[in-house]
């Protein structure tokens, strides 16, 4: 019998957060596949970047937390928090990359095709604009707050997983103010033309576009240099800070309140370049490092493109199947006789 050789514990495992990798990428087979209905594999490709947006609030938090506070232990194969985080980083960014091509290339023209256009503001024709612009003036204008500084003197209070526009404007010295628009969570992020009607073209542009695109009328005083859309990512972490709270409902729905706001700052998206200076500072002021940045491929936040799969077309998603109660939970017959 030959001897037992004996294997490295680094070997026994599997690493917890390439798994997690795993996951997003059997996902986003599945929207990639087209056996399935048209709305099911968008509802896939969604899915990836709600169940990122969830590893970043917990699980990114705790190995930031562990590295902030110097904490060295390696999991089981081996690796130091911070190595675990530059190879889950090194893992996901050809997910991102593929993510966005599958949409750009397949689902987006397989939805015009059924009627659902998705577009970027610059390839609506003249009369969409019109209707867009119609919509900007009494829908989007009146929510709109913006934040003007100097490089490096203010910042906005960044929600968690809100999309805020970072905007640079002309002085007349030269230079350039940074203005911070806050693109408004009570709006569906896609901005429909018009209401969706069975058999009609529905077409939407993302919200941010589309106020990008009239920026000028909120600062009807400065040339608009360049505008770069943002999202910022927070600890979803609850604290109990209060052992002697009576009441644990209100103290879950407070943190869940309150946890969008105050949570530390785990990662910064953009869709697009920000000027290297205004890139450091933010990451400066929001306690980041370059390994917590990312410039997207595509628009941020798909899983917002829920909004499409939620449209009255049935025929393009799973049936849903009919409730049934567990056979173990069905009581046996009676035999007693009726009276």
């Amino acid at each position: 019998m030959g001897a037992i050789t004996a294997i490295a514990p680094s070997a026994r495992y599997f690493n917890r957060e390439l798994g997690w990798v795993a996951l997003y990428r059997r996902l986003l087979y599945e929207a990639a596949d087209d056996r399935w209905p048209l709305l099911t594999r968008l509802l896939r490709l969604a899915q990836v970047s709600t169940q990122l947006d969830e590893y970043f609030m917990v699980r990114g938090a705790a190995l930031k937390r562990a590295i902030a506070t110097g904490g060295t232990s390696p999991s089981p194969d081996g690796l130091t928090p911070e190595a675990e985080l530059q190879r889950f980083r090194a893992a996901l960014w050809p997910l991102l990359q593929r993510q966005a091509a599958h949409f750009t290339l397949a689902l987006q023209p397989a939805l015009a095709a059924q009627g659902m256009t998705l577009l970027n503001y610059r390839d609506l024709t003249p009369p969409q604009q019109a209707q867009v612009h119609h919509r900007f003036e009494e829908d989007i204008a009146p929510l709109l707050t913006a934040l003007v500084v100097e490089p490096d003197q203010g910042w906005p209070e960044f929600s968690s997983l809100s999309v805020t526009l970072a905007v640079g404007l002309a002085t007349e010295a030269g230079g350039t103010d940074i203005a911070w628009v806050k693109v408004p969570r009570s709006l569906p992020r896609f901005l429909a033309q018009a209401p969706f009607q069975p058999g009609a073209v529905w077409v939407a542009v993302p919200l941010e576009q589309a106020i990008a695109a009239h920026l000028s009328s909120l600062f009807p005083d400065h040339g608009i240099r360049w505008a770069v859309p943002v999202r910022i990512t927070r600890s979803a972490q609850l604290e109990w800070d209060d052992p002697e709270t009576d009441n644990l409902m209100e103290w879950v729905q407070e943190n869940l309140q309150q946890r969008q706001q105050q949570g530390a700052s785990v990662r910064l998206e953009t869709a697009g370049a920000l000027p290297p200076p205004l890139l450091t500072a933010l990451q400066r002021q929001l306690g980041l490092t370059p390994l917590d940045c990312y410039q997207v491929p595509g628009w941020l936040a798909y899983g917002d493109l829920v909004q499409v799969v939620e449209l009255p077309r049935p025929d393009l998603k799973l049936p849903t199947p009919p409730p049934q109660i567990p056979a173990a939970l069905i009581p046996p017959p009676s035999n007693r006789p009726r009276s």
